[in-house]
């Protein structure tokens, strides 16, 4: 299954439909506390850090607390 604006290939069809919503800009996931929307549920998902103020990805070196993993990734350049 291939997106027919940029030719990315998919396994499936489910993955293909998220991703064309994508490019049309759609945004169905609402985040019940400030109405921000989001293109998949996973990103809902981090959003809720925003404002439950979790931070659970923990540098094992410092000990710092990070909402997402990737901000942890990034964090973990200053250790090497």
């Amino acid at each position: 299954h291939q997106c027919p604006v940029c030719g990315r290939g998919f396994p499936d069809g489910a993955p293909l439909l998220v991703h064309e919503m994508l490019h049309r800009g759609e945004k169905p996931y609402k985040c019940l506390e400030c109405g921000k929307g989001l293109g998949q549920s996973s990103h809902l998902l981090s959003h809720r850090a925003v404002h439950t103020h979790e931070r659970p990805y923990l540098c094992p070196d410092c000990g710092k607390a990070f909402a997402r993993h990737q901000y942890l990734l990034v964090h973990r350049r200053v250790h090497t």
